[in-house]
């Protein structure tokens, strides 16, 4: 029993899309923020999510374009986190206490080069972080807490927000 119970968690590791990534994933547009229905006990996208928090997520796909990916986490409690099919959570940013937290990342396949021959080296601000992808799918989840009904405009306005789309003019090199 011992042996075969290595062997499940060893192929399961192996397995391209886990169960949870391919049910949240179900039916979700490419490379577009998606607002999920607020969280109940006999309705839930995955197991463990929160009822006291408003979830987005965007599925994408950066195996045509580079992806921009920006999010404002205005204090604690919020967080963005993206996580590739086998259900591996590789990347995580938590909101901070008396801080609003800025994010904007270009997400790209390992492996590749994109530049914008639009972009001006004066266009202010130099280049934006890119984070290389070892995978190009997966799944990015903003979380935000609710605090209340009075919140409720500023938590809409926050979490509006977050965006995720391929970023335009954006060309390949390899």
């Amino acid at each position: 029993a011992g042996i075969v119970h290595i062997w499940l968690k060893l192929v399961a590791a192996e397995s391209d899309a886990m169960p949870g990534y391919a049910k949240l994933t179900h039916g979700l547009p490419a490379n577009r923020v998606t607002y999920l229905d607020p969280i109940k006990a006999e309705a839930q996208p995955l197991p463990f999510m929160f009822p006291d928090a408003r979830y987005a997520v965007c599925r994408y796909d950066a195996s045509r374009s580079v992806i921009r990916l920006r999010a404002v986490l205005p204090e604690a409690g919020w967080s963005l986190s993206l996580h590739a099919p086998s259900g591996a959570n590789f990347y995580f940013v938590p909101g901070a206490e008396d801080r609003v937290t800025r994010i904007d990342l270009l997400l790209q396949p390992a492996g590749t080069a994109y530049f914008n021959p639009q972009a001006t080296a004066g266009s202010g601000g130099g280049e934006r972080p890119t984070l290389s992808l070892q995978e190009t799918e997966g799944i990015a989840v903003l979380k935000a807490p609710l605090k209340g009904l009075a919140y409720r405009r500023q938590t809409d306005l926050a979490m509006n927000s977050f965006a995720c789309a391929p970023e335009p003019n954006a060309v390949a090199r390899r």
